[in-house]
């Protein structure tokens, strides 16, 4: 049987934090999905010995043809909804992977944490991405990841690399979508707009052929 994340993530928390996952759950505004506030009830109170799926199945839908595919939804959607909760109880994060990663580190959740790791730099598509916010994304991912991997006392160079690569290549983008709305308010409304340390920038990428 596959890895059960939310209940290795669930026995993680202390009864109170398990307590306000709970009345998460119950809000239609985050879950409508009522089984799985009904697969909470039934492992919360054994995660130290979970029901395989056959008496999870059994138990939610009494009677019926036992459906695999049935329960490892309703565990994947809280999976899901755990991950949301962590991500909201910490307000000044603006990714919720990273967020989750924070959460898996302090925790000393390790062996979830490599998992979704290299579930995550597999996913990764190969193409690089176009718009900023995807570098600023992967600068957080590696920096956590730095931060994981250092402290498990592990050579950690890659993820400084990745960390230079991606917080250049935003800043770049964002400065140069500056530098064309200033020439734009230029152009047309005779304005003078500072455009600081455009040519240096310019002739980096010219240099190091960024384009």
């Amino acid at each position: 049987m596959k890895t059960f994340k939310a209940a290795a993530l669930l026995s993680s928390m202390d009864t109170a934090e398990r307590r306000r996952f709970r009345e998460y759950i119950t809000l239609p505004l985050f879950n409508r999905e009522q089984y799985v506030v009904v697969l909470f009830d039934l492992v919360e109170p054994a995660l130290q010995q979970l029901p395989d799926n056959q008496a999870i199945f059994s138990h939610l839908y009494p009677g019926q043809a036992f459906n695999d595919g049935r329960i490892r939804y309703l565990k994947a959607q809280l999976y899901a909804l755990l991950r949301k909760f962590i991500f909201l109880k910490q307000p000044g994060m603006l990714f919720e992977d990273v967020a989750v990663f924070q959460y898996f580190r302090e925790k000393k959740l390790f062996d979830l944490y490599e998992k979704e790791q290299n579930k995550q730099q597999s996913d990764q598509p190969d193409k690089a991405p176009a718009d900023s916010a995807a570098y600023l994304h992967r600068y957080f991912l590696a920096f956590e990841w730095h931060n994981f991997h250092t402290q498990t006392n592990r050579v950690a160079t890659v993820y400084l690399d990745q960390l230079n690569l991606n917080l250049d290549t935003f800043y770049i983008i964002e400065k140069l979508k500056l530098a064309c709305t200033a020439f734009n308010l230029r152009r047309l409304y005779k304005v003078q707009v500072e455009t600081s340390l455009l040519e240096p920038l310019l002739a980096q990428l010219q240099q190091q052929r960024m384009y």
